[in-house]
Formats: structure tokens, C-alpha cells, sequence
């Protein structure tokens, strides 16, 4: 859940760029004269200070491709402009997957994060899930990345809390609305599905279940489990072949628990 090398090393020597041309900019730190010195002299509480300016005044991305001083091509340019849309905030880290973890923002959105050169889950042990981070977001290549910064804080979360973060992601999860990238083209997570067409085996369920009925002939059992069939087969064609609408299918879910109370009702009752 980390990028390769090779595009973790692209990724710093961008940003260090970038931020290095906003402390130029700014002065904050004027004894820094190179990119080399800001990346290895100067503290991290430091670049934290240039990244926040960057981040209330976005011009400076602009700034920066209009100068192009240290003349990158215009692919590096280009990834340097998809930053401006960076998302930033709290966010819960929820769960570690194998090719990403699971960022829930304070606002609920659901991301899909991947590491830079180290995996998430190389830094934060799964025991401590889930955990509260400040962080920024940033396109990078098709994926989300962090800025390289994380702070952290020290909460520990109970049960119910839990439960509704995986309730957020399970959500996101379901209705496709993970972000995993900022391209507009591709904007959340979906799992590709196999779909395999039932219509012939579940009109034959539904053509020999109408043949089930129960009578006074018949032992007690017979008729609500005849109707548990018959339901079931009802919400197998409404759900994947006709894929019917939320509350018709609720109507059928209905019609499944009135047969099953019945049975247990019977069952009950049996000395």
C-alpha cells in the first residue's frame, strides 16, 4: 500500500521544489539557497510552516508553474497542478487494506490512501485502529497520496464509535463512493463484478414454487415454509433479474418475515 521508489522519489522532488520556491517567495527562512539545503537542513516542524502556507494560498501553485524555476517538463508540471485540489483536514484512518488504507474526512467522504515510501501499516499498527490524523490529501499518478506529513493524536475509541466508521465505509464501499483518485474521469473505488445471469434457474424456482400449497391435509409446516419459498424466489427475481426498486424489495422482505413468524409460531406451539 505504498508507491514504488521510483514514484516516491518523483514525489519529493516536487514538493521539496514546490516548497522550497514558497519559502523563497515568503523569506521565511532566508539562510536556505537551495533545494538540497531545504530538504536535508531544514527541520520538519519548519517545512510544516511553508506547507501551510502553501495550503492557504494556493496561488503559489500557480506561481510556481508560471516561473518554472527549476524547468520541469510538462508532466511534472502537471502533477504539481492536479495539487490544488488537495483535501485537507481530520481523518479517521479506518482500516488497512492490501493496496490501500481507508481514510474517513471529518465530513464523512470515504478515501482510499496510499503510502510514499512506506506502507501505512508499516507506521501505525493495525491494534491502534481506529486512529485520528491531520493530513493532507494530494493526487498523485492516478492514486491518492498523503503530503508526507501525519500528526497524529492520541484517542482511543470505543465501540460505538468503531461501529459507525465501519458503518461509514461499508456504505462507501456499497454505493461506489470510495475516492481513490481526483481524475475526473474515475473518481471512486468500485469493484469490478462478474455478473452471471440467473433468469433461467430463477424462472424455473419461481414456476415450481407457485405448485407449493398447503392445506388442511397437510402438516401445519407445510404452508409457511411453502410461503418462505415462494417469497424467496419473489426477491431472487426483483433483486437480480428485474432489480427492482428499494421498496418493492422491502415489500417481498416483509412477506419473508410474516411466513417466518408463522413457522416459529407453529414451532412454538409444538409439545
Amino acid at each position: 500500500m505504498h508507491l514504488t521508489t521510483q514514484d516516491a522519489d518523483l514525489f519529493f522532488e516536487l514538493t521539496w521544489s514546490l516548497q522550497f520556491f514558497v519559502n523563497q517567495q515568503i523569506k521565511k527562512f532566508p539562510d536556505i539557497q537551495t533545494v538540497k539545503e531545504y530538504k536535508n537542513t531544514l527541520a520538519s516542524e519548519d517545512k510544516g510552516i511553508i506547507k501551510d502556507t502553501l495550503y492557504t494560498s494556493p496561488h503559489f501553485f500557480d506561481d510556481y508553474i508560471a516561473k518554472n524555476p527549476d524547468n520541469f517538463n510538462q508532466e511534472k508540471l502537471e502533477v504539481i497542478r492536479a495539487w490544488k485540489q488537495f483535501v485537507q483536514g481530520k481523518f479517521q484512518i479506518e482500516r488497512f487494506l492490501k493496496k490501500h488504507a481507508i481514510f474517513i474526512h471529518e465530513n464523512n467522504s470515504v478515501y482510499a490512501v496510499v503510502g510514499l515510501y512506506d506502507g501505512f501499516d508499516e507506521m501505525i499498527h493495525k491494534s491502534h485502529l481506529p486512529t485520528l490524523v491531520e493530513a493532507t490529501l494530494l493526487p498523485f499518478k492516478g492514486k491518492l497520496v498523503y503530503d508526507g506529513l501525519l500528526r497524529s493524536y492520541n484517542i482511543h475509541f470505543g465501540r460505538n464509535t468503531k461501529a459507525e466508521l465501519k458503518e461509514d465505509y461499508m456504505r462507501a464501499k456499497q454505493n461506489g463512493r470510495i475516492i481513490d483518485s481526483f481524475d475526473k474521469k474515475s473518481k471512486t473505488t468500485q469493484q469490478a463484478i462478474t455478473t452471471t445471469h440467473y433468469s433461467k434457474e430463477i424462472k424455473d424456482l419461481l414456476r415450481i414454487s407457485k405448485k407449493l400449497r398447503g392445506g388442511a391435509s397437510q402438516p401445519l409446516l407445510n404452508s409457511p415454509v411453502f410461503s418462505l419459498v415462494k417469497a424467496a424466489t419473489e426477491l431472487a427475481d426483483q433483486a437480480v433479474i428485474k432489480q427492482a426498486n428499494i421498496d418493492d424489495i422491502y415489500q417481498t422482505i416483509r412477506k419473508l418475515d410474516r411466513a417466518r413468524n408463522k413457522l416459529i409460531t407453529i414451532l412454538d406451539r409444538m409439545e
